[in-house]
């Protein structure tokens, strides 16, 4: 899921989510049953890949720097 806030942020503007999808779908050429590693999944471009990958019915395993919580 992928939601905006505060409501002055605008969602449909951003480079991210064409970004990821290229890093994923284009470059990385990810299909269902492949395995993807994503560095830096915590930050924006990350969570999209994240979200993209699994999507497409990868394995995804997310990397980040600090552990969350």
């Amino acid at each position: 899921m992928v939601s905006c806030s505060p409501s002055s942020a605008r969602c449909g503007r951003s480079p991210v989510p064409p970004t990821a999808l290229r890093a994923v779908w284009d470059v990385g050429e990810v299909r269902a049953g492949h395995r993807v590693l994503v560095n830096g999944a915590a930050g924006g471009v990350g969570t999209y890949a994240v979200q993209i990958a699994a999507a497409l019915g990868a394995d995804v395993t997310g990397v980040c720097l600090e552990p969350a919580g």
